[in-house]
């Protein structure tokens, strides 16, 4: 795949701005001093995308089970859950702040910067941009699969009261009025 260098004397309107490499062989070699090639490693979705993309399908599988069943969930997240975040707090905790609201805070900034690096690197051809949309969703399938496996399959178990087998019953509203009081009287003691 080639594409149409910049030149000032080439009006926009008529110019084809990408041509294969059959074309670009039957081009004259003057002619041909107008063509650069498309860089390849664009065109071609990388195999951690796939990767990626694949794990996010599997949680997104594991989430659906999840709301099928409180068992499958409490499963996955007393197994596969407590695991996920355990290896994010050792490597988190490296750091004095967390790289959550980091995250959140810069996101802004961080998806400004994408967007320019896209469209001025990387999107040079239908196909670089179409590798690009993926591998943007393949990043945000990494978000969605680490919030499904630590935090998304837990909202789908048990509720708080099975899990420690604690009676609930129904309380009236004097009932939690006189708790309200008794908790603020200890309070300011």
């Amino acid at each position: 795949m080639f594409k149409r260098k910049k030149n000032d004397h080439i009006k926009e309107n008529d110019a084809i701005y990408c041509i294969s490499s059959k074309e670009y062989s039957e081009l004259d070699e003057s002619e041909r001093g107008l063509w650069i090639p498309v860089k390849a490693k664009y065109e071609k979705i990388p195999k951690i995308c796939f990767v990626s993309l694949a794990i996010a399908l599997l949680c997104a599988i594991v989430y659906l089970l999840s709301c099928i069943s409180t068992e499958i969930a409490d499963f996955i997240n007393l197994r596969v859950g407590t695991a996920v975040r355990f290896v994010l707090a050792q490597i988190s905790s490296i750091l004095p702040f967390s790289i959550a609201e980091l995250i959140i805070i810069l996101l802004p900034f961080i998806a400004f910067i994408a967007i320019w690096y896209l469209l001025k690197y990387r999107c040079e051809t239908r196909r670089s941009s179409l590798v690009s949309i993926v591998c943007i969703l393949s990043v945000l399938s990494i978000f969605l699969s680490t919030f499904v496996l630590c935090l998304g399959v837990g909202y789908k178990g048990s509720t708080l009261d099975k899990k420690l087998d604690l009676y609930a019953d129904p309380i009236s509203k004097e009932e939690l009025a006189a708790t309200s009081e008794y908790l603020v009287e200890k309070i300011n003691e």
